[in-house]
């Protein structure tokens, strides 16, 4: 059934309570670091580029045709931004969870059981109420951009995270 006014916005964010927009400022991301680690990851954050998710495809070519189906599904990198804060140990807690997947001093690979985390983003209404949770499977920093110094700006130093993730899950019930 089409709107009684198409030219009115009067659905949106109504009094009735409906088409609340989710806003990007309102989310938290958490992963279960060791000590103040997970609290100061949180406190840090800048932004976080959620992974997009995809299926390779499989050709199926039969005489002057071809079709396609769903073959590997994966899920992208995403990326984690943090603030370098001089009085907290932000660059610290990102090193300590980098160095367990390559320790540059021996040069050592890390074992999976040690470096890969489940973690959660949340997703939150202006209220404060968690709308959308995801669940992050099997996350390790894959790489670090450790900022940049620069002169002609008084901002502060951003520290990029580009996470692996085996699985991204948004939970059921909460879509």
């Amino acid at each position: 059934m089409p709107l009684a006014n198409p030219q009115s916005a009067d659905h949106l964010a109504a009094a009735a309570g409906e088409f609340e927009p989710q806003r990007a400022n309102n989310f938290s991301v958490e992963f279960p670091l060791p000590g103040n680690d997970k609290d100061l990851i949180v406190m840090s954050l800048v932004s976080f580029a959620m992974p997009n998710e995809n299926n390779e495809e499989v050709e199926m070519p039969f005489q002057n045709e071809r079709r396609w189906v769903a073959g590997k599904a994966s899920v992208d990198a995403a990326t984690l931004t943090v603030r370098d804060f001089v009085d907290k140990g932000t660059r610290k807690a990102v090193m300590s969870w980098r160095k367990k997947v390559w320790d540059k001093a021996t040069g050592k690979i890390g074992l999976a059981k040690n470096y890969k985390l489940n973690g959660y983003v949340i997703l939150h209404g202006p209220d404060g109420s968690a709308t959308r949770i995801a669940k992050a499977i099997g996350a390790w920093p894959q790489a670090v951009t450790q900022g940049t110094g620069d002169y002609s700006t008084n901002d502060p130093i951003q520290i990029e995270v580009t996470l692996r993730i085996d699985k991204f899950i948004w939970m059921d019930g909460l879509l």
